[in-house]
């Protein structure tokens, strides 16, 4: 619940910086009018540092809602709190059968039924058909963000295009669309034109998204729409938690403290919270 807050304040944010009119695409073409190209160029600078550790903060509650998960699986399933093997107990997330019976030991003191189910979420298990498997690419950026920031970055990663073109003709085009990264001054469209039209007109439509770079999957793109990137880590670790639940019959929460006696606290003169009942 944490990561969908995370998520919606950066949806905000990405929202109202959009409402701003930030990028500028002008029509470029060379002397001859044989060679056009869009040209994009942001005029207002999205904050993508703040925009990077938001999403971090998103991935990293998303990970450790496993290893919460897991946590709680274990005193479910014992009755004991804290649980055996607490320290060593994580959810793994590993690349391979092999790699996964390195790390079973974190699981061992769960039931069969459940490292079964842990077993089926990995990813080499759950190919996705564009982007590396869900659950690998979260467990890869929660490692990039324990030591650096994500890299974020405003790109063109589906496509442009041209159209209503007039005064065209017999002529023959060769449109190139360039998925990059926009700094500064960017061609994100390019065409070639025969013969060669220093009057050509026509018009275009481009899609500039905010992107988070990963290891390339199936569509071979180092990087993806942030949201979507975002929205189906937080699928993925839902459907894991429905599953497990499933498995074990639903979770209770550790008996702790009567929050209603919690409305009024001290810190006492050794720096201990005292709590005060109403």
């Amino acid at each position: 619940e944490r990561a969908k807050e995370h998520f919606a304040a950066l949806e905000t944010e990405v929202v109202a910086w959009v409402a701003t009119n930030p990028i500028v695409i002008k029509k470029e073409k060379d002397i001859e009018g044989r060679r056009h190209a869009l040209v994009a160029e942001i005029v207002n600078l999205p904050p993508l540092n703040r925009w990077a550790l938001m999403s971090g903060d998103c991935v990293h509650n998303l990970r450790s809602a496993l290893d919460s998960l897991l946590y709680g699986i274990a005193i479910h399933e014992t009755s004991l709190n804290p649980p055996r093997d607490e320290a060593q107990l994580q959810f793994p997330i590993t690349s391979s059968p092999d790699k996964f019976n390195t790390q079973k030991y974190r699981i061992r003191t769960l039931s069969s039924a459940v490292q079964s189910e842990i077993e089926k979420a990995q990813p080499y298990n759950n190919p996705h058909p564009e982007l590396p498997p869900i659950l690998g690419v979260l467990g890869t950026l929660d490692n990039v963000d324990k030591h650096r920031t994500l890299t974020v970055v405003a790109a063109v990663p589906h496509a442009a295009s041209i159209y209503d073109m007039v005064n065209r003709g017999d002529a023959t085009m060769v449109v190139s669309v360039y998925r990059t990264i926009i700094s500064g001054k960017t061609e994100i469209l390019s065409f070639t034109i025969e013969p060669p039209d220093t009057a050509l007109d026509y018009k275009f439509e481009a899609a500039i998204t905010i992107c988070v770079a990963h290891h390339p999957g199936p569509s071979k793109s180092p990087f993806s729409q942030l949201a979507t990137v975002l929205a189906a880590l937080i699928e993925e670790v839902e459907r894991i938690a429905d599953t497990l639940e499933g498995t074990v019959g639903q979770l209770q929460n550790p008996v702790s403290l009567n929050l209603s006696q919690a409305s009024h606290f001290r810190i006492d003169k050794d720096g201990a919270t005292v709590i005060k009942p109403t």
